[in-house]
């Protein structure tokens, strides 16, 4: 849009008068003036003029990624306006956690058009079948959120985001159960007695299903393994050392709360190169 004005000999001031009325926005401006002779100046720097006569509204939320959240971890919802807003104090918006009602905070965002709200996960904390956003923003005492441009009240409802697969789960997994000595790997005169000549074995066991395991000696992993949906799991290529090996046992659901087991496994060598595995509860 090219706008005109004449010079003010005296002091070689200008003034524009807009012919048509700016949009809501974000405008830059430039100038450049023409002598009598045509001679023509370099563009000047731009002003950027924001416009903002309507009232700012929620366009839309972004809820968190759509997992199991666990203790510590932060729910966060992004609110955008159809303008810049301006925050004063801490709106809050509702947020149920099964049915419990927590709130999800303001933390940063003011003077943009997106606002930033979040919830930290606390121990009790446990939803199912998802978590529900409320569909308005709260202003308590002493809170406000105003169109930066012009000063008008934004509009507080919104549309809140699908939260169907956004899980809390706070509880610990059940404790892992002892760790077994595969059949094939046991060389005794039964496939029970836990008797093998392998340095090399598999271990299986069970634990919370669909969960992931880990097996440590001496606070090192040897192996990771995944239950299945009844908690069955198997590990093959657990190294053993003659003598007392100390195995913990760690599962982890998909929250990432954990819990872990520490057994014993002791290795018995023997002339004949039959050795006993002896896995006992400590």
């Amino acid at each position: 849009m090219l706008f005109r004005s004449l010079v003010t000999p005296a002091s070689g001031g200008y003034a524009i008068k807009l012919a048509n009325a700016l949009a809501d926005g974000d405008h830059l401006i430039t100038t450049k003036a023409t002598d009598k002779a045509g001679n023509t100046s370099l563009v000047s720097p731009s002003l950027k003029v924001t416009i903002g006569t309507s009232t700012p509204s929620i366009a839309s939320v972004t809820g968190p990624a759509a997992k199991s959240y666990k203790a510590g971890d932060v729910l966060s919802f992004s609110v955008t306006f159809t303008s810049p807003v301006t925050v004063t104090g801490v709106p809050t918006i509702d947020l149920t956690v099964g049915t419990t009602v927590r709130k999800a905070v303001y933390t940063s965002g003011t003077g943009t058009s997106t606002l930033v709200f979040r919830y930290t996960v606390v121990a009790g904390d446990n939803d199912a079948d998802g978590v529900t956003l409320a569909s308005s923003i709260i202003l308590p005492t002493g809170a406000a959120l105003k169109s930066t441009a012009n000063g008008s009240n934004a509009t507080l409802s919104l549309s809140p985001p699908d939260t169907s697969a956004v899980l809390v789960d706070t509880v610990a997994p059940l404790k892992p159960g002892l760790p077994n000595l595969v059949a094939d790997f046991d060389s005794g005169s039964s496939s029970t007695d836990d008797y093998t000549n392998l340095a090399t074995v598999t271990l299986d066991g069970t634990a919370e299903a669909n969960g992931v395991v880990t097996v440590l000696r001496a606070g090192t992993a040897v192996g990771t393994a995944n239950a299945n949906g009844s908690g069955a799991w198997s590990l093959a290529g657990v190294k053993l050392a003659t003598g007392a090996n100390a195995f913990t046992v760690r599962v982890a659901d998909a929250a990432g709360n954990t819990r872990s087991e520490e057994h014993t496994s002791e290795l018995q060598s023997h002339s004949d190169l039959v050795c006993r595995l002896l896995l006992e509860k400590k």
